[in-house]
């Protein structure tokens, strides 16, 4: 992100962070089956090393946490397949797609609830936070 990032773009960053995050949770919550989990860690591996623009992605995630258990590296390898699939879903192999689109609508869902709380923008989330209206 530019050093002078525009609102727009801090938001765009904000929900790209969110959403790579996300994956994490979705795991800790069993929201998705072992099968499924272990069909998008099987699908990362082999089509993020195939892809122009992800090519170096495994590679980053193995060095980054380099300390960290295959478990964990496997969670930011699939984080990253969500990231691609929310640049563009469509290149994404139908079965892998399906999952992360579920996701993709749980997600989805949360930000409706936000948005009918009245909360529109990252100042109002955080405003929410900080008045104790969340958390």
């Amino acid at each position: 992100m530019p050093k002078q990032a525009t609102d727009i773009q801090i938001e765009e960053h904000i929900v790209e962070t969110v959403n790579h995050e996300i994956i994490h949770a979705i795991r800790d919550l069993d929201l998705i089956t072992e099968r499924e989990y272990t069909d998008l860690v099987t699908y990362a591996k082999r089509i993020l090393p195939a892809r122009k623009e992800t090519r170096n992605v495994i590679a980053r995630v193995q060095a980054e946490y380099a300390e960290q258990s295959d478990a964990i590296i496997d969670e930011e390898i699939v984080a990253e397949l969500f990231r691609l699939y929310k640049l563009s879903p469509k290149t994404i192999a139908p079965k892998p797609r399906g999952i992360l689109a579920r996701i993709n609508a749980f997600l989805e869902g949360i930000s409706r609830a936000f948005s009918r709380s009245g909360i529109v923008n990252t100042a109002d989330l955080l405003q929410a936070i900080d008045s104790g209206k969340i958390g």
